[in-house]
């Protein structure tokens, strides 16, 4: 196997999202010019929220067990794709609402609340236009909300609970944290009130968190493959941060691919990630537990994607905040 280290360059980025010409859910009107995308929503929020178990420090009790997008399921042993992050919590630990919102479903276990946007703004989120943001919890006990009860950031909701496969493995403590985006916090409940949301709404839920964020986002890069065979590029987020959204792969043979986890380009929307498509760049799926001290995902990009005689490629990786890494390979590898 032979390696060689990529230089990264950090650049302050906008929180905008990037308009890619041909596709459908970045196709921009006149009139949707007029309203801020929902990356810039919801950074005006992000400074005002409140992690959802507050008497954890993020690094610690409240340190993410999963990560949002492609994970391994120890439970289903399998490939999924994660629509929010597990919150690490000590048992009973309370869960509280990180935002100003109602409530819109409370039952034994699970929470949704109902969120508008800073001074009710209406935002962009796939080319529809929206006033509404949602948090969900999952896995909770003791839950003491109802439906229509109005919250403020900082009320608790309930309690962490327990969490374990169908055969009682792997046990633990934790509470899955969802953000959503959309006219209903499910396309499910979208359609059925009669709304034309054909989106899937979730979105990593660090975008409402930008108090976690360290100024060292992404903290390595390695690229490693042998000649000839596809190239992995291992992405390195510290303090328990696995906020990489967005990355834009282009090379001077003219291929170009963009994956982005909030938006799903370039990602089957679905949980079948056995349908990905692996002729063009993709990502492997994470482990599902505990990362104490970082997070690292893999990057994979197809031989076939690249022109064999000396082609250059750029890697753009882009976090949730609009920060930026920029990083570069020749393939084939080099010693």
């Amino acid at each position: 196997m032979k390696y060689i280290g990529l230089l990264l360059s950090s650049l302050l980025g906008s929180s905008a999202a990037k308009k890619i010409r041909g596709t459908d859910d970045n196709e921009v009107t006149g009139r949707e010019l007029m309203f801020s995308p929902f990356e810039e929503c919801m950074a005006r929020i992000s400074t005002e929220t409140e992690w959802p178990i507050p008497n954890s420090d993020p690094v610690d009790t409240g340190r993410i067990d999963s990560a949002f997008g492609p994970v391994h399921s120890v439970c289903l042993d399998q490939d999924i794709f994660h629509k929010g992050i597990a919150v690490f919590g000590h048992p009973d630990d309370p869960v509280v609402a990180p935002y100003d919102g109602k409530v819109v479903m409370a039952l034994a276990d699970c929470v949704v609340i109902e969120h508008i946007f800073t001074g009710g703004e209406t935002c962009q989120f796939h080319g529809d236009l929206v006033k509404n943001w949602y948090s969900l919890f999952l896995g909770m006990k003791d839950v003491g909300v109802v439906v229509g009860a109005d919250l403020t950031k900082g009320d608790q909701i309930g309690k962490v609970g327990h969490h374990a496969c169908k055969n009682g493995d792997h046990v633990r403590t934790s509470v899955e944290y969802q953000i959503r985006v959309g006219s209903r916090f499910s396309l499910k409940t979208a359609i059925k009130d009669g709304y034309a949301q054909s989106y899937e709404p979730t979105i990593n839920p660090l975008f409402a968190h930008k108090d976690l964020k360290d100024p060292h986002v992404v903290s390595d890069a390695e690229a490693y493959g042998d000649d000839g065979d596809d190239v992995m590029i291992s992405v390195r987020t510290m303090d328990d941060e696995p906020n990489v959204n967005r990355y834009e792969i282009s090379c001077t043979s003219g291929a170009v691919h963009v994956l982005d986890l909030s938006l799903r380009v370039g990602f089957d929307p679905s949980d079948a990630l056995a349908a990905f498509d692996k002729t063009v760049p993709y990502l492997d799926a994470q482990p599902f537990g505990n990362m104490r001290t970082h997070w690292t995902g893999h990057l994979i990009i197809p031989k076939n994607f690249m022109d064999a005689s000396g082609d250059h490629c750029n890697v753009e990786i882009i976090d949730v905040w609009g920060d930026k890494k920029s990083t570069s390979f020749n393939y084939p590898l080099s010693a």
